[in-house]
């Protein structure tokens, strides 16, 4: 699991010069702000003033890198984490960006920047990003459902019998149609879990309807005494409870 930050778009706030984290932990926005006013030209940024506090960030005073962003307020009106995750993906809302071969003519060809100047654009690549993020593998262990789960082989999901269980893997654009089976098809009384690149997901159905969490770093006070309530039984932690199962012990092992 992975600790990768994604925009709205796709930019990897982790890596991002200009994210709040990264400036507080080492400032490099002169570096960066050079490179920016090259790749983009006509963006003369202030080092000293540009800064961003991601625009996942629900702070009602946050400074974002692009305030007016189309690609966010799509992403927010679909109520998606980022369009890694939207159906119709990519879209014309979603940034442009220089092909591999017009990279290659603006850098040997026209000059108009360097190879290591494009090393510290990774972070803004985001088809690149979002690619690789739909490309990603989540795994689900599932109890509590019928046989219907079998129908979603037929878009794409690996469906693997366990007993009277299911193992179960999907790419990360496939999140929301298993959200939705689960919601759909769980029992009462049992919940459902995937794990992703950077956490894990929860999905309980109790009395009042299915409740949605989701986990960083296997940690949830909540969530770990939900999971003991249902079961009738104690765990050390969430991480310990995951990997005492076969399928995720390969995957969190990794």
């Amino acid at each position: 699991m992975s600790d990768r930050i994604y925009s709205k778009c796709g930019m990897r706030c982790d890596l991002c010069l200009v994210y709040r984290p990264n400036v507080e932990q080492n400032d490099r926005r002169e570096e960066i702000c050079k490179v920016f006013s090259k790749v983009w030209q006509g963006f003369e940024p202030n080092p000293r003033e540009i800064i961003c506090d991601g625009c996942f960030t629900n702070k009602a005073d946050a400074v974002l890198f692009s305030p007016g962003c189309e690609t966010r307020q799509c992403v927010m009106e679909k109520k998606l984490e980022h369009c890694g995750y939207c159906s119709k993906y990519p879209c014309v809302n979603f940034p442009a960006e220089p092909t591999q071969e017009e990279k290659i003519h603006k850098i040997d060809v026209e000059k108009q920047w360097t190879w290591e100047d494009e090393k510290l654009m990774e972070a803004y690549a985001c088809k690149k990003n979002m690619d690789q993020f739909r490309n990603t593998t989540y795994h689900s262990y599932v109890m509590g459902v019928d046989n219907s789960i079998l129908e979603l082989k037929q878009q794409g999901f690996i469906i693997e019998n366990d007993g009277d269980n299911y193992m179960v893997s999907f790419s990360a654009d496939k999140a929301l149609v298993w959200e939705e089976y689960i919601t759909k098809h769980l029992e009462l009384g049992y919940w459902n879990e995937y794990l992703t690149e950077d956490k894990v997901v929860f999905l309980f159905h109790l009395e009042d309807g299915i409740k949605k969490y989701e986990v960083y770093h296997f940690s949830n006070d909540e969530v770990l005494a939900l999971c003991e309530k249902l079961c009738e039984c104690k765990f050390t932690s969430i991480k310990d409870m995951l990997i005492g199962n076969h399928f995720y012990n390969k995957i969190i092992g990794k």
